[in-house]
């Protein structure tokens, strides 16, 4: 939206995508959402229930993947 304010025209694509995107996003939910839960129901299941993992181990591993992530991006931007 900025860059339309701008003047660049180039940005109405993506505009014209992300609207275009939204629609059918919306038109397809309920049906892909429905063969997606016939699929993966296992109700309210946590992420320590589904892997049988104490809490502390994903947060861990978590906590690593964002920190290489950062160290990773910053080498990037150098």
């Amino acid at each position: 939206m900025c860059a339309l304010g701008e003047g660049s025209l180039d940005s109405l694509f993506g505009l014209l995508g992300i609207v275009v995107g939204g629609i059918i996003y919306a038109e397809y939910y309920s049906s892909f959402f429905r063969g997606i839960r016939k699929i993966a129901s296992y109700g309210r299941v946590s992420l320590e229930q589904l892997l049988k993992v104490n809490h502390w181990i994903i947060i861990l591993v978590l906590v690593a993947i964002m920190v290489a992530f950062c160290l990773w991006f910053e080498k990037l931007n150098k």
